[in-house]
């Protein structure tokens, strides 16, 4: 992990992550041009609001040529709440991973590393260079970006970092649940009664699809059925509003 700071007087946080941390990849090459498979960085955006001052979290994924990812594969770092897959998806895995802000450094990946058993081949010098970034300066600055995070949060949300992160995740979760009639009717800003009686109206005029047919008898979709019947269905939402 390194942090750098920026023009903007915020922080700037990288990981690298490798999926065999052996050889030019092994992170006891501290101070090297070390490769890696995987890495995300966390931007601490400064923002303002009403003469209060916090930062946000900005997230990106690369892969180990700094080419931005969508996902990082579940072979080099994996999400554990499995929002969408096992696969890191930038933000959405990020901000429910995230329930501290910028994650602490006594549970970050190389004290886990540690932990295992493994080893990192440095010398006394390099080990000491590792221990002081890990364990003092960095660690302090990341508490003081955290405060000043959980400040953006009491602005933009009232909420802490935990609520805030438990609250996206219920939101993505729910966006991607199976959708009924009663939710169909809510993103067509219709009552489930008033979409249900505009299906039937459309119905005796054009032919639904299956899909549609199904929620018009209180059944449900996935969501990607939705997304491709939406069209259709803002169709069905005019031609009832036109009767």
């Amino acid at each position: 992990m390194k942090q750098f700071d920026t023009a903007t007087r915020g922080s700037l946080y990288a990981t690298e992550d490798s999926e065999f941390p052996v050889g030019d990849k092994d992170p006891g090459n501290y101070g090297k041009a070390g490769k890696f498979d995987a890495g995300e960085e966390i931007a601490m955006a400064p923002t303002q609001y009403l003469g209060e001052n916090g930062l946000k979290m900005v997230f990106w994924l690369a892969n180990g040529k700094g080419e931005r990812q969508a996902t990082a594969p579940a072979r080099i770092v994996t999400d554990h709440h499995a929002i969408r897959s096992s696969e890191i998806r930038n933000d959405v895995s990020c901000r429910v991973c995230h329930v501290e802000g910028l994650r602490p450094l006594n549970v970050n990946g190389f004290k886990e590393y540690l932990s295992r058993g493994s080893r990192v081949a440095a010398d006394k010098k390099t080990q000491q260079l590792i221990d002081q970034q890990y364990q003092s300066g960095m660690a302090q600055q990341i508490e003081r970006d955290n405060e000043l995070y959980v400040k953006y949060l009491e602005m933009s949300s009232g909420l802490t970092p935990a609520q805030y992160a438990k609250a996206f995740e219920s939101v993505v979760r729910g966006y991607d649940a199976p959708v009924t009639r009663q939710q169909a009717a809510r993103e067509l800003y219709m009552s489930d009664d008033e979409f249900r009686l505009a299906l039937g109206y459309y119905s005796a005029k054009y032919s639904l699809s299956r899909r549609l047919a199904d929620l018009s008898q209180g059944g449900e979709i996935s969501r990607a059925q939705w997304i491709a019947e939406y069209a259709t269905a803002q169709s069905v939402r005019a031609a009832w509003g036109a009767k």
